[in-house]
C-alpha cells in the first residue's frame, strides 16, 4: 500500500541475545525480562543491524536499488513502512555494513 516499501535482506547482524531468546537462557541468569522475548519454533528473528534493499516502493523517500540500515526481522523479503521501521539510507561510499558499528 501507500507509505511501504518491498525490502530484500542482504545483511543481518547475529549477536549473544539471539540465543537467549531461542533458548530462553535469560532467565537462567537472571536476566528475567528475556522472557517475553523468547521465539518459538517458526517465529522470525529479529536483528538491531540489518542492510536492506529497496526491491520495489509506494515511498516517496525510497526507490528500487536503495539500500537501508536498522533494525528488522531476519526474513528474506518483506513488506515495510521504512519511516515506520525507522530505517536510514545507506551512504553510498561506504560499505553498509559498516554503518551498522
Amino acid at each position: 500500500k501507500q507509505g511501504e516499501a518491498l525490502f530484500a535482506l542482504e545483511y543481518a547482524s547475529v549477536d549473544a541475545a539471539t540465543r537467549i531468546w531461542t533458548d530462553g537462557g535469560g532467565s537462567a541468569q537472571g536476566w528475567g525480562f528475556f522472557s517475553k522475548l523468547q521465539k518459538r519454533p517458526g517465529d522470525a528473528m529479529f536483528t538491531f543491524g540489518a542492510v536492506l534493499r529497496c526491491l520495489a516502493s509506494r515511498h516517496p523517500d525510497w526507490a528500487a536499488g536503495e539500500l537501508g540500515v536498522g533494525a528488522s526481522a531476519i526474513r528474506a523479503v518483506q513488506v515495510l513502512d521504512p519511516a515506520a521501521a525507522r530505517l536510514r539510507k545507506a551512504l553510498g561510499s561506504v560499505d553498509p555494513s559498516l554503518e551498522l558499528s
